[in-house]
């Protein structure tokens, strides 16, 4: 799977209370996701040069999950859900000891 132009692939988070219920990490129409693929990014039609990604594959991200269609790809038996989210739409990123509560 490669993503085209400035589109990424992402994962939702989920996140594991004391309790043991896992729901996914969201505030306000907001959601986390890991950064499974990422396109090469768009074409400056000015200069004619690519502009580069901001986020690459691992990061954490935050965006709002409505605009992020989710797609399913069947590899071999598995199934594997992502959302496909424009660079544009991406809020931040995240640091690995940041979370969203």
């Amino acid at each position: 799977m490669r993503a085209t132009g400035s589109k990424v692939f992402v994962e939702q988070e989920e996140y594991k209370s004391d309790s043991g219920i896992i729901t996914t990490l969201a505030k306000q129409g907001l959601a986390v996701f890991r950064v499974v693929a990422v396109g090469p990014g768009d074409w400056n039609v000015f200069t004619g040069e690519l502009k580069p990604m901001s986020v690459k594959v691992g990061d954490r991200v935050v965006a709002d999950a409505s605009v992020a269609p989710e797609i399913c790809i069947t590899k071999g038996l598995k199934k594997l859900k992502y959302r496909v989210i424009g660079e544009n739409d991406i809020q931040m990123i995240l640091d690995e000891d940041e979370d969203v509560r």
